[in-house]
């Protein structure tokens, strides 16, 4: 899926120095995915998962928004395609819940 910004930094770089920034591309990131109509991110870069994931409510707080979106590393959505359960792959770990998301895909299957 396509939407605008997509290889967008995350910012984790300068993260310990100054959180608003990164906060600020964040939001940008849950704004412009939720605009393409997407029912969760799935990131390649560690960083990025970690800052989307673990960082998404302070951006909600901070904006008064909320993007209640789940965040998957990609190996995740791969073991999923490879028939690995959900509890194996730490889907339970994640700051969103993805239960909506994995409904949907399995209505795809």
């Amino acid at each position: 899926m396509r939407y605008a910004d997509e290889k967008q930094c995350c910012g984790a770089v300068i993260a310990g120095v100054n959180l608003d920034l990164p906060l600020n591309l964040i939001a940008d990131k849950f704004r412009n995915v939720k605009n393409a109509h997407a029912d969760a991110i799935t990131t390649i870069c560690p960083s990025c998962h970690l800052m989307y994931d673990q960082h998404q409510s302070s951006a909600e707080k901070m904006f008064d928004e909320t993007y209640n979106m789940p965040v998957l590393h990609f190996t995740q959505l791969l073991g999923l395609a490879m028939g690995i359960p959900a509890e194996e792959l730490a889907l339970d770990e994640l700051k969103v819940n993805p239960e909506g998301f994995l409904t949907a895909i399995e209505q795809t299957a």
